[in-house]
This record gives C-alpha cells, sequence and structure tokens, in this order.
C-alpha cells in the first residue's frame, strides 16, 4: 500500500481504474499512497490525502509534513474554508470581517512579542501572520492565482537583487527598486 517515493511537496495524481471508478497516488517527502476503487476522482483523492497524512502523523514524522503554504492550503480544505472561493465585494462581509480579524489577532501576537523580546513568540507569531495572511489569500481567490500571484511576487522581489551592481539599498538597510525592477503582475493573474 505503501512505497517510498521522491517528492518534497504534496502533489496527487487521480486516476481511472476498472467499471466506473477512480483511484489516486498521493505523495509528500517521500511517502506515498495509492488507493483505488472510489466513486469520483474527488473521493479517491481525499481518501489517499487522508491516508498519506494518517500514515506521517502515525510516523511522527514531523520532516514529512508539508511545507507552511501547502499545508495552509490542506488546512483550509480539509477545514472546508475554500468550498467557496471568492472576495466578497463589502468590507463588512463576514468573511472578509473575520479574515480581518485573525490577521489582527495574529499581527497583534507577534508585535507583543517583539516588544517583550520574546523570540518563541516571535517565530510563532510571524508563522501565524503566514498562515492567516495565506489562508485569506487562498480563502479570496483559490489556490491557483494564489500561486500564481505569489510567483509574480517572487520574480518582481528577485529582479531587486540578481543583476549587475545588486542589491542596491537605503541607509536604513532596505533594498531599492533598479531600473531593471519587474513589478509583479497581479491584475494580469486575477483576470485570466
Amino acid at each position: 500500500m505503501c512505497s517510498a517515493g521522491d517528492q518534497d511537496s504534496f502533489t496527487s495524481i487521480t486516476y481511472p481504474t476498472y467499471g466506473n471508478t477512480f483511484g489516486c497516488t498521493a505523495s509528500l517527502k517521500g511517502r506515498q499512497v495509492a488507493l483505488a476503487g472510489f466513486a469520483s476522482e474527488a473521493q479517491a483523492k481525499e481518501a489517499a490525502q487522508q491516508e498519506l497524512l494518517d500514515l506521517v502523523m502515525r510516523e511522527g514524522r514531523e520532516d514529512a509534513l508539508p511545507n507552511i503554504l501547502d499545508g495552509t492550503q490542506l488546512f483550509m480544505e480539509k477545514a472546508r474554508q475554500l468550498d467557496e472561493v471568492g472576495f466578497p465585494g463589502h468590507w463588512s462581509n463576514d468573511l472578509r470581517r473575520l479574515r480581518r480579524n485573525l490577521l489582527h489577532e495574529e499581527f497583534f501576537e507577534y508585535r507583543q512579542a517583539e516588544i517583550e523580546s520574546d523570540l518563541i513568540e516571535v517565530v510563532d507569531g510571524l508563522l501565524d501572520v503566514i498562515v492567516v495572511a495565506w489562508g485569506t489569500l487562498l480563502a479570496y481567490v483559490g489556490p491557483d492565482k494564489a500561486k500564481a500571484a505569489a510567483a509574480q511576487v517572487v520574480k518582481s522581489n528577485l529582479s531587486k537583487v540578481i543583476g549587475e551592481g545588486l542589491p542596491i539599498k537605503d541607509a536604513a538597510g532596505k533594498v531599492q527598486k533598479p531600473d531593471q525592477y519587474i513589478a509583479p503582475d497581479i491584475r494580469g493573474v486575477l483576470t485570466n
């Protein structure tokens, strides 16, 4: 049922099997499961993901858990917070209020830890900010657009530090935008 794999991040592949059923192979950090006999591709993928996560948790292999972004997506999916993805039009919408409040709470905890010079709580707070911010992005635009937008930001940031004479920093140490800076095309991502 389980065999070694070489995937560093969570991946799954669904496929038709005998009759009108489906199977799925899921891989994560060197662990792989394959299950078959499900009525739909979604059921096959869900079962394989769950079996894989159960295996990783039983083994106590923290090194086999997904990275923080993939893990946040998995959490959002398991918590059924991605069943309906979209950016509600009004700022007072319940979803937007919830996401703002969560982000505010986590940022406040991080800020308080900074004031108290508590490195453990600073790390915890920053990671919580990342999880809530990424979860909010997933809830607003969905996983594919979130990843595409993130790639745009990474490309843009790298354009500030890769090239002759780069990076350029101001007196405070902030990296500046050089002439060859590439702005992220978030609009292009969201409209495709």
